[in-house]
């Protein structure tokens, strides 16, 4: 795949575009897009090696504990503001939060899976909501029909 995204760049295509004959070519599951923009970098560096070069740094890992305190702390923080903060990309920060059960959800992080509590507070919620809507009429006043 490296000596054809290598005789696109040398037909002056853009990546997009030596992805997408690729893509026709072989199908859509042999490269990704990220993949052939990383591959074009050392081309357009002038970089002409077909070797692979292979990783630079071992993969960043972070401990499940500290990350889950910090977001705890503060859960408005974003995936990207957590990667600035632990020096690694926002993508470990997603698989990390992912494995310690948190999801980021409205500009917050919510547990992956409701706790008691919060079960609790929903169904008590639900309840309240209900009886104000029966005490209100507001459902008597909605009027429905169809196309005819």
């Amino acid at each position: 795949m490296r000596v054809c995204l290598w005789y696109g760049f040398k037909q002056h295509k853009t990546a997009s575009e030596s992805f997408r004959t690729l893509s026709k070519v072989f199908g859509d599951e042999v490269l990704t897009q990220t993949q052939v923009y990383e591959w074009f970098e050392p081309f357009k560096n002038g970089d002409d090696s077909l070797e692979d070069h292979g990783r630079q740094n071992s993969p960043q890992t972070i401990d499940n504990d500290i990350l889950k305190q910090v977001i705890e702390s503060d859960p408005s923080q974003t995936t990207r503001e957590l990667a600035q903060q632990f020096r690694c990309f926002h993508g470990i920060i997603k698989n990390h939060s992912h494995a310690i059960g948190k999801k980021n959800r409205c500009e917050k992080w919510t547990p992956h899976e409701l706790s008691d509590i919060n079960k609790t507070t929903r169904v008590a919620t639900a309840r309240v909501l209900l009886r104000r809507t029966k005490n209100s009429g507001f459902l008597d006043s909605i009027v429905t029909g169809d196309e005819k």
